[in-house]
């Protein structure tokens, strides 16, 4: 027994953090490196989860999407070619392959349930039980269940029985801005929601937690450029689709500056939940002439790391290094505030590097 655990939390649950070392230091840079005080920041956010009910179910729900991020990570690793070997645990009893699973499930889920004990440890201790309650029976349905999905995986199952009906979608014509968003759409939508989720409750903690005692547009600024550097995984994907299935577009007679818009489009609409749920902030947090500044912001952010993209064939992890970099880079050019200073430069460079390297990038394939 010992022998497959080992083989389990090797095969999978040491790769599952090796791949997504750069997502788990994104999320301990917002929760952790960014409050002053750490602790208070957190027992604030703990007391606004079990004081009100729907801020706790959005937390859920956040919870839930990490979940969806761990399934498909297994599902996918299960369904691997060199993963074939794991199919012989089937030939187990089914509670000794639950369990097993049970195991690996318990492991990828960690840091949420680690979390999440804390935050029921708290609620019973201030007599919050009923939240308290919630959260225990939470965690039970989301651990004790997904193992189930894994066993189907290993019997060669379907996990839905018509899921080509979830990928029916209208046949309309699609402008070429959108068409990196369908694809978003169609096959990535864990990662979108994920991105979205996460973003979203980014800015909901700031406009619910942050009482401004005079004007400053810097916390809101520097709050969005982190709630758009949650969608820097999905940029990297849009750059994977031009890669593969755009590259008859460097034939199009089209100019480079219309070429450039397109993608500034694509990005805009991407934002747009973020742009539309910021204004939840005004009129306490911004203008309307500095919403301008906020949106460029965020546009110019994820149009600079599309074009930094172009510069060379980069891994995930080298772009998650990049991308770390300008947010410490940004963090402190947004606190003197220069203005639209920055967002006009974030765009000429942009614009520039995208130029620059877009007919000489070259995809390497292995």
């Amino acid at each position: 027994m010992m022998n497959a655990l080992s083989i389990l939390q090797k095969v999978i649950v040491s790769h599952f953090y090796k791949v997504n070392t750069g997502f788990f230091l994104f999320v301990f840079f917002v929760l952790f490196g960014i409050p002053q005080n750490i602790a208070q920041f957190h027992l604030s956010l703990i007391d606004g989860m079990l004081k009100n009910p729907s801020f706790l179910v959005l937390v859920m729900a956040a919870w839930l999407l990490y979940n969806f991020k761990c399934m498909d990570y297994v599902i996918k690793q299960l369904k691997q070619p060199q993963q074939l070997f794991l199919y012989c645990l089937y030939n187990l009893s089914y509670i000794r392959c639950y369990a097993y699973f049970l195991f690996v499930q318990l492991l990828v889920y960690m840091p949420v349930f680690i979390y999440t004990m804390f935050v029921t440890a708290i609620a019973f201790k201030t007599n919050h039980i009923v939240a308290g309650t919630g959260i225990i029976l939470f965690n039970t349905a989301v651990i004790g269940t997904t193992p189930l999905l894994y066993l189907r995986v290993l019997q060669k199952r379907p996990l839905l029985q018509n899921a080509s009906l979830l990928r029916a979608l209208p046949r309309l014509p699609k402008p070429l801005f959108s068409l990196p968003l369908f694809y978003l759409w169609r096959q990535r939508k864990q990662m979108l929601f994920i991105s979205k989720t996460l973003s979203l409750l980014l800015l909901y903690i700031f406009i619910k937690l942050y009482q401004p005692d005079h004007y400053d547009i810097r916390p809101t600024l520097l709050c969005i450029m982190l709630a758009a550097a949650t969608n820097s995984a999905i940029v990297f994907e849009m750059k994977i689709f031009d890669d593969f299935f755009l590259q008859m577009q460097r034939n199009f007679p089209l100019y480079m500056a219309y070429r450039f818009f397109t993608a500034l489009l694509s990005f805009t609409v991407l934002l747009l939940p973020e742009l539309l749920f910021v204004w939840k902030g005004y009129p306490d947090y911004f203008t309307p002439t500095d919403y301008l500044q906020i949106a460029s912001l965020g546009v110019g952010l994820l149009s600079l790391l599309y074009s930094l993209l172009f510069t060379g064939d980069m891994t995930m992890d080298g772009y998650i290094r990049i991308v770390f970099a300008i947010l410490a880079t940004l963090f402190f050019i947004l606190l003197y505030n220069p203005g639209f200073l920055l967002e006009v430069f974030m765009l000429s460079l942009s614009f520039g590097l995208y130029a620059s390297y877009y007919y000489a990038f070259e995809k390497k394939y292995d």
